[in-house]
């Protein structure tokens, strides 16, 4: 995003007044651009599956627009501002997500989860690992063998099912949850 690519010919007409053009097999719509031109073109909006695979480090992700697909050994990962899904697998991780508009979806061995200002559902299967939420509108679907699992002005929009083995979940719902479907469970924590 803001990069400028040198020279792309535009191959073809498209809907909306913009042309198509082809960089290392991805596809490129440039505004106002006619089949046969050459053009500097900036790029200002990345909508393609951005798919992100580390075996250990740290991974930084800022205004990010599309399915984010992470695959992750051990890292610590910081995500804001996304508007698309975001599905996460690791085996040990601390995650940061926020500001994201879209469906969460992860697989985690062990580490923590820090979910701020998201709006979409979540599903987390979570071994041994600490959920935390804060500002969250959507459905819930968490289950962790050993961790708690906490929220701070959660709306739901219909149900939630959350399950910790050895843990305990504590979740301040701001709407009427009179209407709402709720599993709650856990073995030997509180709720």
């Amino acid at each position: 995003r803001g990069e400028i690519l040198a020279d792309v010919a535009i191959e073809t007409a498209v809907a909306e007044g913009k042309g198509l053009a082809r960089i290392e097999g991805k596809v490129l719509f440039v505004k106002n651009g006619l089949p046969g031109d050459i053009a500097n073109v900036k790029i200002t909006n990345v909508t393609a599956p951005i798919n992100v695979r580390v075996d250990y480090g740290n991974v930084l992700l800022e205004k990010t627009v599309g399915a984010l697909n992470m695959d992750i050994g051990s890292c610590n990962v910081t995500c804001g501002n996304q508007k698309g899904d975001v599905n996460f697998q690791s085996e040990y991780c601390n995650l940061s997500l926020g500001g994201v508009e879209g469906n969460i979806k992860g697989k985690l061995n062990s580490g923590k989860i820090d979910l701020l200002d998201v709006t979409g559902n979540i599903k987390f299967d979570a071994d041994y690992s600490n959920i935390k939420m804060n500002n969250v509108k959507g459905d819930l679907n968490m289950v962790t063998n050993s961790g708690n699992i906490v929220g701070e002005r959660i709306e739901l929009i219909s149900a939630a099912n959350l399950n910790t083995e050895y843990g305990s979940v504590d979740i301040d719902f701001v709407n009427d949850i009179d209407k709402m479907s709720f599993d709650l469970k856990t073995s030997y924590g509180n709720i």
